[in-house]
């Protein structure tokens, strides 16, 4: 896949090129996935740079505490890797795994039009929060209202192409 020709493809970020790691030019990554040595699983990635994207194929990595180190290709010093600090490591949306049914990301909920048993409109999916027990979804509307994401208990339906969630959760304004 070519970022280049195609600037206008939707891409994740997966991480974010934190500080360089030793002297051969390893850099630390603070990573985006769940778990975070999930990042490892993405070899083919891209380097957002300024106005370019560069390959970023990770030929070693390691969890190290909360960060990944990783060695990446063409970056053989640490005065090379300080070049790279700040910087987004990205993948093409489309090279993003098949979830199973009933599993979505989060990407794809944002924005999401959300309605209750009785299809009054309770507002728009603005972001989801990660609490531990289960993921919550922010709504905006009127008000702003937190609904636990939970499957087939709260979460009725998810229509990605409608565009809509239903719920079943009561909201008294």
């Amino acid at each position: 896949m070519d970022l280049q020709s195609d600037k206008n493809q939707e891409t994740i970020i997966l991480g974010r090129i934190s500080g360089h790691y030793g002297v051969k030019g390893w850099v630390k990554i603070f990573s985006y996935t769940k778990p975070i040595e999930g990042i490892l699983s993405y070899s083919e990635c891209y380097i957002d740079g300024v106005n370019t994207f560069k390959s970023g194929r990770i030929l070693e990595g390691r969890k190290q505490g909360k960060l990944i180190i990783v060695k990446l290709s063409g970056v053989n010093d640490r005065d090379t890797a300080e070049d790279y600090i700040g910087l987004n490591l990205i993948l093409p949306a489309d090279c993003l795994p098949k979830l199973d049914d009933g599993h979505y990301y989060w990407r794809e909920l944002e924005g999401l039009s959300v309605v209750d048993m009785q299809s009054k409109k309770l507002g728009v999916v603005s972001k989801l929060l990660e609490t531990g027990a289960n993921d919550v979804m922010v709504i905006q509307g009127d008000n702003q209202i937190l609904i636990p994401f939970v499957m087939h208990e709260v979460i009725k339906e998810v229509d990605l192409s409608e565009g809509r969630i239903v719920v079943d959760w009561e909201w008294v304004d």
